[in-house]
């Protein structure tokens, strides 16, 4: 995992204390398409998919 990887899943991890499994982190991340009538952008975003979990970080 990259650098900002394993920052992003530690400070996760003090600031929500659960242990996050995830395998990349997105920059600057939107969704392709809007959802409903909303179209989000994140500024740090990851997904931990066996736990069903998603940060974000603005």
């Amino acid at each position: 995992m990259p650098l900002v990887g394993e920052v992003f899943t530690q400070f996760a991890n003090d600031i929500l204390d659960i242990d996050l499994h995830i395998d990349e982190v997105h920059t600057e991340y939107e969704y392709p398409e809007p959802i409903g009538f909303v179209k989000s952008k994140y500024d740090l975003f990851a997904e931990d998919k066996e736990q069903r979990i998603i940060v974000e970080i603005q």
